[in-house]
């Protein structure tokens, strides 16, 4: 299933120390995102993984074929509508991030944040499927415009 999400009305002032869940949209397994992330509202997007296996593991993959960088934010949301959270990860030079967590009974959260060319919308492809009850999500990121395999959506 794709999904594409040109405009995501989220108001998100994103230390995440704390963050409103409702600021969040949801994704479910076997699912598929394409969206632009604009320069002009700080590259907002923010997601909490629906059907994720308790006591499970879940991994994050982030990678871009135009070694764009990013910082990508974990995060526990609770049932009183706040978030916790609960790592971030800086990519390396190429833009590349892998990391995994314990889901012990939690429901996780993530942020994706460029930090280099913020100048510049982003496209961001999110891929986010179970397997073997373990949780694995895949995320690209790449410079709006480029000629990568992750294509511009149209405006």
């Amino acid at each position: 299933m794709t999904k594409y999400l040109l405009v995501i009305p989220m108001t998100l002032a994103m230390n995440i120390s704390h963050a409103n869940q409702n600021e969040c949209a949801f994704i479910s397994n076997n699912s598929e995102i394409k969206l632009t992330i604009r320069s002009s509202n700080d590259f907002l997007n923010c997601f909490i993984l629906e059907d994720l296996p308790t006591q499970s593991e879940v991994a994050f993959v982030v990678s871009s074929s135009t070694n764009t960088k990013s910082t990508l934010i974990l995060f526990e949301r609770f049932q009183n509508t706040n978030a916790s959270k609960i790592s971030s990860h800086i990519s390396d030079d190429f833009g590349i991030i892998a990391t995994h967590l314990d889901t012990l009974n939690r429901q996780i959260g993530f942020r994706l944040s460029p930090t280099q060319n913020l100048d510049t919308n982003k496209n961001l492809r999110i891929e986010y499927n179970v397997v073997d009850n373990n949780a694995i999500v895949l995320l690209g990121l790449e410079n709006s415009g480029s000629t990568s395999e992750l294509s511009p959506l149209p405006e």
